[in-house]
């Protein structure tokens, strides 16, 4: 290859297409379209490894591979994606696009992007959160290293450790089973929300170690609504620690200001930690931030936490599920692949490849994303409209009542507190009474079988302690005044009989839980679950079938004996309970006598008052649709003209800028031609009921007017005398050279 005098040598290979592995002497180069079309290849296969690809080009030239290949070729790909984001930063701060935060909070503009005039929206923005363990990265590996990563995605491991000790002192408290310390009703509400606290990612530190042999175990990450990922954590030597959302939600605030609706699979506990955090409480409470349960996640918590935390009872949620993680997971579990052995730096450079390529695809389907829901939008308000107006008007309900009933529903189970000790302690009394006389009235018969004869002996000293016990706490501890009896409990007595009460109704919720934890599987044969789910659901109920009969018929015993009696059931009446909140009120409807009496406890009313907050939820989403709709045409419209306008500015100025600036209006083309004509026909649905056309972006009549003028009035100055001066051939050799500088700065191993 011919290089002139004091030409840099890249420079001479850059003007045949290749790019050398070294910045001086380079002994080895690629071709840029190869580095190209493997860069295009990893975006979409990130199995494929830098190995793979180093070994196919050798079969194509017929050459033996060695190791040494393999570190070249990663050396220069480095190099070429240096270059990559070194021109699209260029890229962005001639469009005006360089600060800091910029990408981030424009990159969906369905969110983003308000206009003037339309309707506002509570939440502005919808996110999501979620863990997942698969993208892990060996302690050690790559130590000598020592670049620096650059992501947009990720936040610093400082900026997450300033949240590390903000939840300490509450795991310490679940620790030992006590109550936050706070004002009575909070602690009575925490205790109502127990069982939605004991998840993984709220679990003490203790109970989240990891392989000493891996330094980061997995990522946090949180994309909006659309699926645009705005930020990522790095796990480092732990589980789903709290710290982790708390930082993201940090960053969420300081990005998007006011109005955050976020979707937590323990979104009930990050709301209360938040909440108590001495560096979010009142950030988090002036940013009015919002917390959920995603909506999947949200039918495995207690009843009172979907009362308070479930999407379908929250204003301005719509339909949206949030469980938006578990598509990004599914796909970036390919990148793990191919970076648990790599450098930090290269663990951090594929997970960034990855997650730019999949908003790149996000945006590409986004107006197929909108036309979607607007759809299956319209289709369920069809459907239920006139299912609730006619339910509505044949049992005599307004709107008013639906709301009432949640306000009654939330409070009778903020009621529930834990069983008083003078309960516990007279049903413990009369079992051991129970126990005792059964002992005594087993008449012990030396000359039978010895084991049976231990066995009743056994039973015998059970009851004898049993009785010694509660007399030695009958007299340590203060117990309320209707215990401090001195005489024996008989048959007759009222006491027996009340705590013999309290026996059977707490068997009675005893095998009521039992029976609800064996049929967690229940919907196995609701409509729209797949037929190979059904079948694996199908064969683990089979599995299960003696323990759940065995249950049914334990809660079909006792149901008769309470008062008034429970109903019976059947296994039809089993599998039509939709949701296992419905198994709560049953459980606890012997607790007040006149809860069955509620209507908000009847079956056909609670189907009413679902669909129609459904129905609520749809109008809601509707509402949100035609406000992106006219957001996402509008941003079209104002990015090509803005485009267009500094095509044109560059052209005087930088001829090499303007291309890349032409090609990325190019690309967008493409893209935005297939959104133009989905949204035509969203808007051509009959029933479309949003704003037609292009509005005007928050804040200026114009978009970026002013940036525009600058780069025409900066190109202006200098144009005659660049348009004389430079010659054709010059103005190519300054580009090479220019390009030969870039390299040369590059920091190579």
């Amino acid at each position: 290859i011919h290089q002139h005098i004091e030409e840099p040598a890249n420079v001479a290979l850059i003007r045949r297409s290749l790019l050398g592995c070294l910045p001086v002497e380079p002994s080895v180069a690629i071709e840029l379209h190869t580095l190209e079309l493997y860069h295009r290849l990893r975006c979409r296969h990130p199995q494929l490894s830098i190995q793979a690809m180093t070994r196919a080009l050798c079969d194509i030239h017929d050459v033996n591979y060695c190791t040494c290949y393999r570190n070249q070729f990663s050396i220069m790909f480095d190099a070429y994606l240096c270059i990559l984001r070194r021109i699209h930063s260029k890229v962005n701060q001639a469009l005006g696009h360089g600060t800091k935060n910029w990408c981030t909070q424009n990159m969906c503009p369905c969110c983003t992007y308000e206009l003037e005039d339309e309707i506002p929206l509570s939440p502005k923005i919808l996110v999501s959160h979620d863990a997942n363990n698969s993208s892990k990265h060996v302690a050690g590996v790559g130590s000598a290293d020592e670049r620096q990563p650059h992501s947009t995605y990720f936040l610093s491991r400082e900026q997450v450790d300033c949240f590390k000790d903000e939840v300490q002192h509450r795991q310490s408290n679940r620790d030992m089973d006590q109550p936050y310390e706070d004002d009575e009703h909070k602690a009575e509400t925490d205790e109502n929300l127990a069982s939605c606290l004991w998840w993984k990612s709220s679990g003490p530190d203790h109970k989240k170690t990891a392989l000493d042999i891996y330094e980061t175990t997995g990522i946090f990450v949180s994309p909006c609504r659309h699926g645009f990922i705005i930020k990522v954590c790095e796990m480092v030597r732990s589980g789903e620690l709290t710290k982790y959302p708390l930082a993201i939600m940090d960053a969420l605030i300081d990005l998007y200001g006011q109005d955050i609706g976020a979707g937590y699979d323990v979104g009930c506990t990050l709301s209360k930690i938040m909440q108590d955090s001495p560096l979010l409480s009142t950030k988090a409470l002036d940013a009015r931030v919002t917390f959920c349960v995603n909506m999947f996640h949200g039918y495995a918590h207690n009843h009172l936490c979907q009362v308070q935390h479930h999407p379908m009872y929250l204003s301005g949620f719509g339909l949206e599920d949030l469980e938006t993680m578990e598509h990004i997971f599914s796909a970036s579990n390919a990148v793990s692949h191919t970076i648990c052995y790599t450098t930090q730096y290269h663990w951090t450079q594929a997970l960034d490849l990855h997650f730019q390529q999949w908003d790149d695809d996000k945006f590409r389907e986004l107006s197929n994303f909108l036309k979607n829901n607007y759809v299956q939008v319209q289709g369920l308000i069809n459907m239920y409209t006139c299912a609730v107006d006619t339910l509505s008007s044949s049992l005599g309900l307004t709107e008013h009542d639906f709301k009432c009933w949640v306000d009654e529903e939330h409070q009778f189970f903020m009621d529930l507190k834990e069983e008083p000790l003078d309960h516990v302690l007279s049903c413990s009394y009369v079992q051991a009474l129970i126990d005792h006389e059964n002992a005594n009235a087993d008449r012990i018969n030396y000359t039978k079988d010895a084991r049976q004869t231990l066995h009743l002996e056994a039973r015998h000293r059970a009851a004898l302690d049993g009785l010694l016990e509660y007399i030695s706490y009958h007299y340590i501890t203060p117990l309320p005044i209707p215990l401090l009896h001195r005489e024996q409990w008989t048959q007759d007595s009222s006491e027996y009989q009340s705590a013999l009460e309290h026996m059977q109704t707490h068997n009675f919720q005893h095998a009521l839980d039992r029976l609800k934890q064996l049929l967690k599987l229940a919907k196995a044969n609701m409509a729209g679950t797949g037929y190979k789910l059904r079948v694996h659901i199908g064969k683990a109920i089979k599995a299960w079938s003696k323990a759940i009969t065995s249950a049914l018929n334990e809660y079909n015993d006792l149901a008769p004996l309470m008062t008034p009696p429970a109903p019976c059931l059947e296994w039809n009446d089993i599998v039509h309970y939709g949701l296992l909140s419905e198994f709560e009120l049953l459980k606890h409807s012997h607790l007040q006598q006149d809860i069955l009496c509620k209507p908000w406890t009847v079956p056909g009313n609670r189907e009413v008052a679902a669909k129609y907050f459904k129905l609520k939820r749809a109008y809601e989403e509707l509402q949100r649709l035609n406000v992106e709709i006219h957001r996402l045409r509008t941003f079209i419209y104002d990015e090509d003209t803005f485009l267009a306008a500094h095509i044109e500015c560059l052209g005087f100025v930088d001829s090499m800028l303007a291309r890349e600036v032409e090609e990325l209006r190019m690309q967008r083309h493409h893209i935005n031609s297939v959104h133009i004509a989905q949204l035509d026909t969203i808007e051509a649905i009959p029933g479309f009921s949003g704003s037609p056309g292009c509005g005007n972006r928050q804040g200026s009549g114009t978009p970026s007017t002013s940036v525009i003028l600058t780069h025409v009035d900066a190109a202006h100055e200098d144009d005659d005398e660049e348009l004389d001066d430079i010659a054709a051939d010059n103005a190519w050799n300054e580009d090479m050279t220019h390009l030969a500088d870039v390299l040369e700065g590059i920091a190579l191993d």
